[in-house]
Protein backbone atom coordinates (compact mmCIF):
# COMPACT_ATOMS: atom_id res chain seq x y z
CA UNK A 1 0.00 0.00 0.00
CA UNK A 2 1.31 3.46 -0.85
CA UNK A 3 1.86 5.83 2.01
CA UNK A 4 -0.08 9.11 1.96
CA UNK A 5 1.95 12.22 1.21
CA UNK A 6 1.47 15.75 2.46
CA UNK A 7 2.11 18.40 -0.14
CA UNK A 8 3.16 20.99 2.45
CA UNK A 9 5.86 18.86 4.08
CA UNK A 10 7.01 16.39 1.45
CA UNK A 11 9.66 17.77 -0.93
CA UNK A 12 8.97 14.92 -3.37
CA UNK A 13 5.58 16.34 -4.31
CA UNK A 14 5.57 19.20 -6.79
CA UNK A 15 2.72 21.71 -7.07
CA UNK A 16 0.35 20.97 -9.94
CA UNK A 17 0.23 24.49 -11.30
CA UNK A 18 1.52 27.93 -10.44
CA UNK A 19 -1.98 29.23 -10.95
CA UNK A 20 -3.32 27.27 -8.00
CA UNK A 21 -1.06 29.23 -5.68
CA UNK A 22 -3.06 32.37 -6.45
CA UNK A 23 -6.57 31.28 -7.48
CA UNK A 24 -9.12 29.03 -5.84
CA UNK A 25 -9.75 25.59 -7.34
CA UNK A 26 -13.29 26.43 -8.61
CA UNK A 27 -11.99 29.54 -10.39
CA UNK A 28 -9.09 27.55 -11.82
CA UNK A 29 -11.49 24.88 -13.12
CA UNK A 30 -13.88 27.38 -14.65
CA UNK A 31 -11.16 29.30 -16.45
CA UNK A 32 -9.45 26.10 -17.59
CA UNK A 33 -12.73 25.25 -19.32
CA UNK A 34 -12.28 28.42 -21.39
CA UNK A 35 -9.49 26.54 -23.16
CA UNK A 36 -12.24 24.50 -24.82
CA UNK A 37 -13.59 27.69 -26.39
CA UNK A 38 -10.14 28.68 -27.64
CA UNK A 39 -9.65 25.24 -29.19
CA UNK A 40 -13.09 25.31 -30.82
CA UNK A 41 -12.49 28.69 -32.44
CA UNK A 42 -8.97 27.65 -33.40
CA UNK A 43 -10.51 24.74 -35.25
CA UNK A 44 -12.97 27.11 -36.94
CA UNK A 45 -10.17 29.42 -38.07
CA UNK A 46 -7.50 26.92 -39.07
CA UNK A 47 -9.36 23.70 -39.89
CA UNK A 48 -12.68 24.91 -41.30
CA UNK A 49 -14.79 23.62 -38.42
CA UNK A 50 -18.11 25.10 -37.38
CA UNK A 51 -19.82 25.98 -34.09
CA UNK A 52 -23.47 25.00 -33.68
CA UNK A 53 -26.06 27.04 -31.82
CA UNK A 54 -26.11 24.64 -28.89
CA UNK A 55 -22.32 24.80 -28.65
CA UNK A 56 -22.48 28.59 -28.72
CA UNK A 57 -25.05 28.54 -25.90
CA UNK A 58 -22.69 26.31 -23.90
CA UNK A 59 -19.86 28.76 -24.51
CA UNK A 60 -21.96 31.67 -23.22
CA UNK A 61 -22.74 29.70 -20.05
CA UNK A 62 -19.05 28.96 -19.58
CA UNK A 63 -18.07 32.61 -20.03
CA UNK A 64 -20.88 33.77 -17.74
CA UNK A 65 -19.77 31.44 -14.96
CA UNK A 66 -16.19 32.63 -15.44
CA UNK A 67 -17.23 36.25 -15.05
CA UNK A 68 -19.21 35.44 -11.91
CA UNK A 69 -16.26 33.55 -10.43
CA UNK A 70 -13.83 36.32 -11.32
CA UNK A 71 -16.14 39.00 -9.94
CA UNK A 72 -16.14 37.39 -6.50
CA UNK A 73 -12.34 37.28 -6.36
CA UNK A 74 -11.91 40.82 -7.64
CA UNK A 75 -14.56 42.34 -5.36
CA UNK A 76 -13.04 40.65 -2.29
CA UNK A 77 -9.60 41.92 -3.29
CA UNK A 78 -10.92 45.45 -3.78
CA UNK A 79 -12.64 45.40 -0.38
CA UNK A 80 -9.42 44.23 1.25
CA UNK A 81 -7.37 46.83 -0.63
CA UNK A 82 -9.66 49.68 0.47
CA UNK A 83 -9.53 48.56 4.10
CA UNK A 84 -13.14 47.43 4.26
CA UNK A 85 -14.40 44.32 5.95
CA UNK A 86 -15.68 41.21 4.24
CA UNK A 87 -18.79 39.74 5.86
CA UNK A 88 -19.70 36.05 5.77
CA UNK A 89 -23.22 35.92 4.26
CA UNK A 90 -24.17 32.86 6.32
CA UNK A 91 -23.10 33.95 9.80
CA UNK A 92 -22.89 37.72 9.38
CA UNK A 93 -19.46 37.75 11.03
CA UNK A 94 -16.54 39.72 9.67
CA UNK A 95 -13.94 37.60 7.94
CA UNK A 96 -10.24 38.26 8.49
CA UNK A 97 -8.68 40.32 5.74
CA UNK A 98 -5.37 39.29 4.29
CA UNK A 99 -3.37 42.46 3.90
CA UNK A 100 -0.48 43.02 1.57
CA UNK A 101 -0.45 42.23 -2.09
CA UNK A 102 -3.72 40.30 -2.36
CA UNK A 103 -4.73 42.16 -5.52
CA UNK A 104 -1.29 41.57 -7.03
CA UNK A 105 -1.57 37.84 -6.24
CA UNK A 106 -4.96 37.62 -7.94
CA UNK A 107 -3.62 39.48 -10.99
CA UNK A 108 -0.66 37.09 -11.14
CA UNK A 109 -3.08 34.15 -10.89
CA UNK A 110 -5.14 35.42 -13.80
CA UNK A 111 -1.97 36.07 -15.82
CA UNK A 112 -0.78 32.49 -15.22
CA UNK A 113 -4.24 31.22 -16.10
CA UNK A 114 -4.35 33.19 -19.36
CA UNK A 115 -0.93 31.84 -20.33
CA UNK A 116 -1.96 28.32 -19.32
CA UNK A 117 -5.14 28.47 -21.45
CA UNK A 118 -3.41 29.93 -24.50
CA UNK A 119 -0.48 27.53 -24.45
CA UNK A 120 -2.72 24.51 -23.82
CA UNK A 121 -4.95 25.47 -26.75
CA UNK A 122 -1.93 26.16 -28.97
CA UNK A 123 -0.50 22.73 -28.10
CA UNK A 124 -3.75 20.93 -28.91
CA UNK A 125 -4.15 22.78 -32.22
CA UNK A 126 -0.50 22.23 -33.18
CA UNK A 127 -0.80 18.52 -32.39
CA UNK A 128 -3.98 18.31 -34.45
CA UNK A 129 -2.12 19.91 -37.38
CA UNK A 130 0.81 17.46 -37.00
CA UNK A 131 -1.54 14.48 -36.74
CA UNK A 132 -3.39 15.63 -39.86
CA UNK A 133 -0.14 16.14 -41.80
CA UNK A 134 1.30 12.72 -40.86
CA UNK A 135 -2.01 10.93 -41.45
CA UNK A 136 -2.06 9.22 -38.05
CA UNK A 137 -5.20 7.68 -36.67
CA UNK A 138 -6.31 8.44 -33.08
CA UNK A 139 -4.76 5.22 -31.79
CA UNK A 140 -1.41 5.94 -33.49
CA UNK A 141 -1.16 9.44 -32.06
CA UNK A 142 -2.10 8.23 -28.57
CA UNK A 143 0.46 5.40 -28.74
CA UNK A 144 3.37 7.58 -29.88
CA UNK A 145 2.47 10.38 -27.47
CA UNK A 146 2.52 7.96 -24.54
CA UNK A 147 5.69 6.30 -25.84
CA UNK A 148 7.47 9.66 -25.93
CA UNK A 149 6.35 10.43 -22.35
CA UNK A 150 7.91 7.28 -20.86
CA UNK A 151 11.54 8.56 -20.78
CA UNK A 152 10.44 11.88 -19.27
CA UNK A 153 8.45 10.10 -16.56
CA UNK A 154 11.34 7.74 -15.79
CA UNK A 155 13.80 10.62 -15.39
CA UNK A 156 11.33 12.58 -13.23
CA UNK A 157 10.67 9.51 -11.08
CA UNK A 158 14.38 8.85 -10.53
CA UNK A 159 15.08 12.49 -9.66
CA UNK A 160 12.04 13.20 -7.47
CA UNK A 161 10.86 9.95 -5.89
CA UNK A 162 12.48 8.20 -2.94
CA UNK A 163 13.81 4.90 -4.35
CA UNK A 164 15.45 3.83 -1.07
CA UNK A 165 15.06 0.29 0.25
CA UNK A 166 12.91 1.42 3.21
CA UNK A 167 10.44 3.22 0.98
CA UNK A 168 10.24 0.30 -1.46
CA UNK A 169 9.56 -2.10 1.42
CA UNK A 170 6.91 0.26 2.79
CA UNK A 171 5.12 0.62 -0.54
CA UNK A 172 5.32 -2.95 -1.90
Amino acid sequence: MLRPRRIETDPGVLPISSTQQFLSIPVYTIFKNLTIILIAYGEVIWFGGHVTGLTLCSFFLMVGSSIIAAWTDISNAMIAKNGGATVDPTTGLELPIVTGSLLANINVGYLWMACNCMFSAAYVLAMRKRIKVTGFKDWDSMFYNNLLCIPVLIVASVLIEDWGFENLELNL
